[in-house]
C-alpha cells in the first residue's frame, strides 16, 4: 500500500467486480492515487485448492482424517 497508509496490511472480506469490502478499516484514508498490492489467499481446504488454484496435487493437509469433534465426542446412550 502506498499513500498514508504505506505498509499497512488488511485481508478482503469481498469483492464485486472492481469494488472490495476491506476485513478491518485501513488506519487512513485511502486516497484514489493510493497503489495496493492484492495477494490471492487460501482458506486450507482441498475443495479451494482444487478449484480455485488448480493445485489439489501439491496439497498437503489432511482432508478425510474426523476433525476435533470425533476426537472429543463420547459414546451417548440411546
Amino acid at each position: 500500500m502506498s499513500g498514508a497508509n504505506a505498509g499497512a496490511a488488511t485481508e478482503i472480506l469481498s469483492h464485486v467486480g472492481q469494488s472490495v469490502t476491506l476485513f478491518t478499516p485501513m488506519p487512513r484514508p485511502i486516497a484514489i492515487s493510493d497503489q495496493v498490492r492484492l495477494v490471492a489467499g487460501c482458506d486450507k481446504t482441498i475443495e479451494t485448492c482444487h478449484a480455485r488454484f488448480g493445485n489439489v496435487l501439491n496439497f498437503r493437509g489432511e482432508p478425510h482424517i474426523p476433525g476435533n469433534d470425533k476426537v472429543f465426542s463420547y459414546p451417548v446412550r440411546d
